[in-house]
């Protein structure tokens, strides 16, 4: 995954932003998807290092790290349990040859690099310490920026190949598009099956759907309650009207959503409309913000939070189809990109 592109911290933030990005951090909202992953990341433990490989696929935003993240216990979930086994977990921050992929999986698992520059004994290496270092699980994240070409990719496949075929550890691939064929190329050389589980955003396809987004909605809105106890600002997302906008400003995205009501919070707690004793954050304070992170990734044609209706579920039809059309001229989905600002960073 791309690092998200930042807006610049201020250093002396208001002292209630700082509790709100505080109770940010500390904040957890179990999605089926996310639960999913730990499930079946439990389940390719269960069946023991055999050859088999997981991949878990999709977009930037959608809590593919976080679910890593509530499987080795980081994060605390309501609905699932930490896995019980020692995970080796690395996470790629740019394109990841066999040197760079065995450094990072030495580096977790503690020990000093050997055979760098060597796939074929770095790859013997990183087998024999993984058992020895007691871990049972390998997670590569950000996995679509492992080196697919030439040399270099057959050997970021060695070393993966290695740990698979050993049996060593079991190995889950976590990353964007591209992840899945990385995972049937090892497939290839090395396993039996793979499974991928998809992680998707939020989606809004009938107005049943729209619950779930309420939901969400009103968790991050509650969640964030006690953190604005006292600054007079209040934030009341959990309605239907707040939900299409929400849903049609960020196209789903989780992460995308988060960044929208941080980086609405940051404006209203360092501006002037605290002014007054009490202020109810409304449609219009998310349509800077919306503007800023979101207008140039969008399919829209219109910002959503700036309307006096919501956007329709034929307006988000007809964005949808244009989404199509471009998807297959370009081969390839290129909305949304990688949610920005501070809230890309919990939610990635």
């Amino acid at each position: 995954m791309t690092m998200p592109i930042e807006r610049l911290e201020n250093p002396h933030p208001h002292p209630t932003f700082a509790k709100v990005c505080a109770a940010l951090d500390a904040l957890h909202i179990d999605l089926g998807d996310q639960c999913r992953v730990v499930d079946r990341l439990r389940a390719l433990v269960e069946r023991g290092p055999r050859k088999h490989i997981l991949v878990i696929e999709g977009p930037a935003g959608v809590g593919k790290t976080r679910s890593i993240e509530v499987a080795n216990g980081t994060i605390q979930s309501m609905e699932v349990a930490a896995l019980p086994v020692n995970i080796c977990r690395v996470r790629c921050t740019g394109t990841t040859n066999a040197s760079v992929l065995g450094e990072l999986i030495c580096l977790d698992l503690r020990v000093p690099p050997s055979g760098l520059g060597n796939p074929a004994r770095l790859a013997s290496y990183i087998q024999i310490q993984m058992p020895k270092k007691g871990r049972q699980l390998l997670i590569v994240d950000n996995s679509h920026f492992l080196d697919q070409e030439g040399r270099s990719g057959e050997g970021v496949l060695r070393i993966l190949g290695s740990v698979i075929a050993s049996g060593a550890a079991s190995v889950a691939l976590v990353g964007r598009e591209k992840t899945s064929a990385i995972g049937k190329r090892l497939k290839e050389v090395v396993a039996q099956t793979m499974e991928v589980v998809p992680v998707e955003p939020l989606k809004y396809e009938n107005g049943q759907d729209l619950d779930a987004i309420k939901a969400f909605l009103g968790l991050l809105a509650d969640g964030l309650k006690p953190a604005l106890a006292g600054s007079g600002v209040e934030l009341k997302l959990h309605t239907d009207d707040m939900a299409k906008r929400f849903w049609a400003g960020a196209w789903g995205v989780e992460g995308l959503m988060i960044t929208l009501v941080l980086e609405t919070l940051r404006t209203v707690l360092e501006g002037p409309a605290l002014q007054t004793s009490s202020y109810l954050i409304g449609k219009d304070d998310f349509a800077e913000a919306w503007r800023v992170f979101a207008a140039s990734e969008t399919p829209l044609t219109f910002n959503p939070f700036s309307r006096h209706d919501a956007p329709t579920l034929g307006e988000i039809e007809q964005a949808r189809a244009r989404v199509k059309q471009k998807a297959e001229e370009q081969n390839s989905v290129v909305l949304p990109k990688a949610p920005r600002g501070p809230g890309a960073r919990i939610w990635s």
